[in-house]
């Protein structure tokens, strides 16, 4: 409970609800209220009923940083506090103290005033003055180029394969998937075998590369192409009859990649779960794969921003809520991703920004000088996804037009034409299929809701038996 100032005649009352928690707004609204007047009775004796329009506001979300009993009386702050600092590291935020401005900004004053010390005088003011010129120079130059340099084409990054592929496996797979050659990898006899030990270099891709997986467990790379092929295989709807056995091996090489720290297995062992969830109806499987899509958002959203987004998207509809998500999580996922990647300065809300052209080269440019500084080469078109960009406006112009904004749907999948591999993008036809029949994708995109995979040609890029090759694709695999 919080009264900001003494003369206002509002207070603030925060309660943590059950997780899941399946009551609705009002059932939960309606529980706060009986609660104030419970206190109100306590405190001053006397009873005042309230109803739904005695609040001015209601806010709801889905989650809040917080400590249980037995993690404080445990020593979880102190713990904190002796932390801080250690590898040059800091931590500030809600989880401090607590999720308002004033404490959060105490607390990390107090922080810069125990672990930085004051520089002399003299100096405070020599060294802020060259600081403000450097910082100055480099944001001009920054800025300069984010307006007015062409966008590139793509960023200088290989992918790394695992280093017990001495035959070879991981490439060979690679290569099958960025040309789409589902051929390749059609359910064999050899997948039945009980022992890796049975599997030749004749055997399927599917078979050497899960047993080379299988030979080396501690090999994340390795366990994390296993899981994306069967993740892929599933999302092709070719295969009907091993879909759900696809999904578990995904979600099985998925967390044995996270277990030995990949930075992009945990996207695909929570893809997995979704997947899972949806096919057999578990809302277990569904709130575990949102635990986690949650978790993976926040520690590398370059990548799991944009998963999350396309999964949440195509399982439910606008305004829908399941397995303890809404739907608008979807658009907050991808502006985590753009978060994550523009160095996080900028907010989800940003995605709520009509994208035009100035607003697409700045970001274009922005993005591709900042993962030369951090790294995030995810974030741009690459070797292992030369057409992330352009899919990237794909799907964020699919989440836009299911919910009905046929205004920004429009304008984001304009964007991909500004994109300068969009005249060699595989797929590049999707652009005008979806701006020429806007209102008969958005009734395909409600009616295949919840669905894993769709086979019609209207299907969200969440659904399409394209969904991988969009991005990763190389000239000829769209055709």
């Amino acid at each position: 409970m919080a009264k900001q100032w003494q003369d206002t005649p509002y207070a603030q009352y925060y309660t943590q609800t059950e997780w899941p928690d399946a009551r609705s707004d009002e059932e939960i609204k309606a529980a706060v209220l009986k609660g104030v007047e419970t206190i109100s009775q306590q405190m001053y004796g006397d009873h005042v009923p309230l109803d739904q329009d005695t609040s001015a506001s209601f806010n709801r979300w889905l989650y809040f940083q917080h400590l249980s009993k037995d993690a404080i009386l445990q020593g979880w702050y102190s713990k904190l506090e002796a932390q801080q600092g250690t590898d040059r590291t800091f931590y500030v935020g809600g989880a401090t103290s607590f999720e308002l401005v004033e404490s959060i900004a105490e607390y990390s004053k107090n922080l810069v005033k125990t672990h930085f010390p004051i520089i002399p005088t003299g100096k405070t003011i020599a060294l802020k003055t060259v600081l403000k010129f450097v910082l100055g120079l480099f944001i001009v130059s920054g800025l300069a180029y984010c307006a007015f340099a062409p966008p590139p084409l793509k960023t200088d990054y290989t992918y790394q394969l695992g280093v017990r592929d001495d035959q070879g496996v991981g490439r060979e797979f690679w290569d099958i998937f960025q040309q789409s050659d589902t051929r390749a990898i059609a359910p064999a006899p050899c997948e039945a075998s009980s022992t890796t030990a049975d599997i030749g270099p004749t055997a399927s891709i599917v078979c050497r590369l899960t047993a080379i997986s299988d030979a080396n467990p501690d090999d994340n790379e390795i366990a994390e192409l296993a899981s994306g092929l069967y993740l892929w295989r599933a999302q092709t709807g070719l295969f009907p009859d091993v879909l759900e056995s696809d999904l578990e091996q995904a979600a099985f090489f998925g967390r044995r990649a996270a277990q030995q720290g990949n930075q992009f297995a945990p996207g695909f062992l929570a893809s997995a779960l979704w997947s899972l969830a949806l096919v057999k109806n578990d809302d277990a499987l569904g709130a575990e794969a949102v635990a986690l899509f949650e978790l993976d958002t926040a520690r590398w959203p370059g990548f799991h921003g944009f998963i999350e987004a396309q999964h949440i998207s195509a399982g439910l509809n606008a305004g829908e809520s399941r397995f303890g998500v809404r739907y608008d999580r979807s658009l907050d996922s991808m502006g985590h991703m753009l978060a994550g990647c523009l160095l996080g300065k900028l907010t989800p809300e940003w995605m709520r920004l009509p994208p035009d052209m100035k607003i697409h080269r700045f970001v274009l440019n922005a993005l591709y000088l900042i993962t030369l500084v951090n790294g995030q080469k995810q974030c741009y078109d690459n070797d292992p996804a030369p057409y992330g960009l352009p899919g990237t406006y794909i799907v964020i112009g699919d989440i836009y037009l299911k919910q009905g904004d046929y205004i920004r749907a429009a304008e984001s999948y304009s964007n991909a034409n500004l994109v300068t591999s969009f005249a060699q993008w595989p797929f590049r036809r999707l652009v005008d299929d979806r701006i020429g029949n806007l209102a008969e994708h958005e009734q395909r995109f409600i009616l295949d809701s919840g669905q894993f995979v769709s086979n019609s040609p209207l299907a969200m890029i969440g659904q399409s038996p394209v969904y991988c090759a969009m991005c990763h694709g190389n000239a000829g695999s769209g055709q």
